[in-house]
């Protein structure tokens, strides 16, 4: 059977706490609730910004508003949406595959 697919749309973020992260030409985005991180290409930024921990974002144009993921990566069952370093062992796992191909 199918596992649900939860994934927060643009328009809920600005009131879902979630962490994104900027990584070689990607924006990967994971809201608390969701079960899959968003992937989008460039430097993307849905809603406002309110708290950033943070921040080096490349050079180059930076994309407003809602935008459609390119993919999604599923996360583990019972991974906290804001737990950092597991999700950028997820990207890097999943930049790793992507890369090989």
């Amino acid at each position: 059977m199918p596992i649900a697919h939860r994934l927060t749309p643009s328009n809920k973020l600005a009131t879902t706490p979630h962490v994104r992260i900027y990584h070689h030409g990607h924006t990967f985005r994971l809201a608390k609730g969701d079960t899959h991180i968003a992937v989008f290409h460039g430097t993307v930024i849905e809603q406002h910004r309110h708290l950033i921990i943070r921040d080096h974002l490349p050079s180059g144009p930076i994309v407003e508003g809602p935008q459609i993921p390119i993919t999604v990566i599923r996360t583990s069952p019972g991974h906290h949406w804001a737990d950092i370093a597991s999700l950028y062992s997820i990207i890097k796992q999943w930049e790793a595959v992507r890369s090989a191909i």
